[in-house]
């Protein structure tokens, strides 16, 4: 089969040739900016639209810190994007094309960031979000950490710095948040306090923006002064139980509470006290019961001496039944409470009414001797004198 191409003139050639080399130059000198420019939009606005994120944040005074930014497609983070930034108050913040916010003073300002318009962008993105400034420390001084005396105060300062340690003219906030036993009451200006009771430590805080600071402050009374409300007392029988009342107080002259006060005994043999200032005897004797806390104490002079009550003999005759044959008697005396009295701190006296039937004697050592002289009938009597008291 012969394929039959039509022949070409010359001129036909020749007007062909410039066509093609036109259309390849057009193709290169115009169809580059098109393939550039189809690129950059089709980088931005080929699938899902870019949005940029800003994460609200604080800075303090004086401080510079970036921006917390980025920019997502389709929830992807996208990289290297290019973004401007604009402050709505470069008085108090401003922030460089960096993305690096400068903290100038403290206050509020929207900080904006939005990726610039491009030829050829026809979904710009933006976000606009705000900046706090504020207080970077704060320093609450107190005086004293306890107070020792119920009405004595203190007051609190604060100030509050800047990142480069300056101080601030604004003045942090002072309040009690903690008081669990409404120990301190406000008095006067900010940060100043009243004891009112001893207890638990109360919290204190100062605060400027997000900046805090804390101290505790506790009313613990200290005694000054003691007193018995008894100097000596007389205790008459063992086991006997008495109290003696201490009144303590701080150096403003307020009670303080007795649980503060070591109660104790010089000679516990002849009495113990508790805690409470309860005293209890144990044998006839003296001791001091002391009152103390610290350096200040008082003393109350315990006697322990036992009161005869009650007097008894052994054995018990009714009946003598021979003549000249001497017999001795032993007595007891008992205190009110039914405790035995040593003879040694009794003085027994035997008798009889009838001296001519039976005569009796006192012995030393207390005992009776009691001797027969004839057939009849006599009444022995013993008194014991011990204490106060005759039985």
């Amino acid at each position: 089969m012969m394929t039959v191409v039509p022949p070409v003139s010359p001129a036909v050639s020749t007007l062909r040739r410039p066509v093609a080399v036109f259309l390849v130059a057009g193709i290169l000198v115009f169809g580059l900016p098109l393939l550039v420019s189809c690129r950059l939009d089709q980088l931005l606005t080929a699938g899902p639209a870019p949005v940029v994120n800003l994460r609200p944040d604080t800075i303090g005074v004086a401080e510079a810190k970036p921006l917390p930014v980025t920019v997502t497609a389709g929830g992807q983070v996208q990289g290297s994007v290019p973004l401007t930034f604009e402050s709505s108050n470069p008085s108090i913040a401003t922030i460089d094309q960096n993305g690096v916010v400068h903290g100038l003073t403290r206050g509020k300002a929207a900080i904006t960031a939005r990726i610039p318009a491009l030829e050829g962008v026809d979904r710009p993105a933006a976000a606009t979000d705000t900046v706090w400034v504020v207080a970077v420390s704060v320093i609450l001084t107190r005086p004293v950490d306890t107070l020792t005396s119920l009405n004595d105060t203190t007051c609190l300062t604060a100030a509050a710095y800047d990142k480069q340690g300056d101080s601030l003219t604004a003045p942090p906030t002072i309040s009690k948040t903690s008081d669990p036993d409404n120990t301190l009451t406000p008095f006067g200006t900010q940060g100043c306090y009243r004891a009112t009771k001893s207890g638990r430590s109360a919290t204190i805080v100062a605060q400027l923006d997000t900046a805090r600071a804390q101290r505790t402050l506790t009313v613990r009374q200290v005694v000054a002064s003691v007193q018995l409300t008894q100097r000596s007392l007389r205790m008459r029988s063992l086991a006997e139980t008495t109290s003696v009342a201490a009144d303590a107080r701080d150096a403003r002259g307020s009670s303080v509470p007795a649980t503060l006060l070591t109660w104790t005994s010089t000679v516990p043999a002849v009495a113990t006290v508790d805690t409470t200032g309860r005293i209890t005897a144990q044998r006839n004797g003296q001791t001091r019961v002391v009152a103390a806390n610290s350096n200040h104490a008082d003393t109350a002079t315990i006697t322990v001496r036992q009161d005869a009550r009650a007097v008894g003999f052994a054995p018990v005759l009714d009946t003598i039944r021979r003549v000249a044959v001497v017999d001795t008697v032993h007595a007891t005396a008992r205190d009110s409470l039914g405790n035995a009295i040593p003879d040694s701190l009794v003085a027994f006296d035997w008798t009889s009414d009838s001296a001519a039937v039976v005569t009796a004697r006192t012995l030393a050592t207390g005992q009776g001797l009691l001797q027969p002289q004839k057939e009849g009938r006599s009444r022995i009597q013993v008194t014991a004198a011990a204490g106060d008291f005759t039985a």
